[in-house]
């Protein structure tokens, strides 16, 4: 499957999502683009690398990542996102250690942290560019908000759960249901919300 190679242009706050964020993606040698949704401590991540000169007092995880794997002699040749299934990117990291070579399953947005760490490129299966891409053709100045906007009315038949949907649900959880509260849980991971998650875990674990 033909493949083209992905820059990371910039990270900016989400118009779409309370408390998201989107990268902006763009294909190497080309004019397609296309934006990721991820959450705030994923875009901390990305930020950290793209700046250069900010260093955390602690490592944060991708750091940590990519600490052991340099003091085990582990590389990561490069990161592919790979398909899109309900509004979310799946990505894949092909690491190497010897002659071992190794394809791991990743999140987009630890995908793009950890290249940016390892200084790798970053790939996309080209059906999948062709289908989420837009053309920078019209308007050179198109905003990364205009580009969200564009992406999600070419998505729009994905019937993703929002955010603000989950937050206007989860106000009360002493009226929902066992079966609501799992049907939240769901949701909940899907956004990559965790600490909802980690709420609705314990007052179903409660009601045990």
């Amino acid at each position: 499957m033909e493949r083209v190679q992905l820059e990371v242009v910039t990270l900016a706050e989400g118009v779409s999502q309370s408390n998201s964020y989107t990268v902006l993606l763009q294909e190497k040698h080309g004019a397609k683009r296309f934006v990721i949704v991820i959450g705030y401590t994923e875009a901390q991540a990305i930020a950290i690398s793209l700046d250069g000169n900010v260093k955390p007092n602690r490592p944060l995880t991708h750091d940590l990542f990519h600490q052991v794997c340099q003091s085990y002699n582990i590389e990561l040749l490069e990161v592919a996102i790979t398909h899109l299934k309900e509004g979310v990117y799946f990505a894949n990291l092909v690491c190497k250690k010897g002659d071992l070579i190794i394809d791991m399953d990743s999140r987009s947005s630890d995908a793009l942290a950890l290249a940016l760490r390892f200084d790798c490129p970053i790939f996309i299966n080209k059906d999948l560019l062709d289908k989420v891409s837009i053309e920078e053709n019209k308007d050179s100045n198109q905003t990364i908000q205009e580009f969200e906007k564009e992406l999600e009315e070419e998505l729009q038949d994905l019937k993703t759960p929002s955010i603000d949907q989950i937050e206007r649900e989860k106000k009360d959880f002493s009226k929902k249901t066992i079966t609501e509260l799992n049907s939240m849980l769901n949701k909940a991971l899907k956004n990559e919300d965790y600490e909802l998650a980690a709420k609705l875990r314990d007052e179903i674990s409660r009601r045990k």
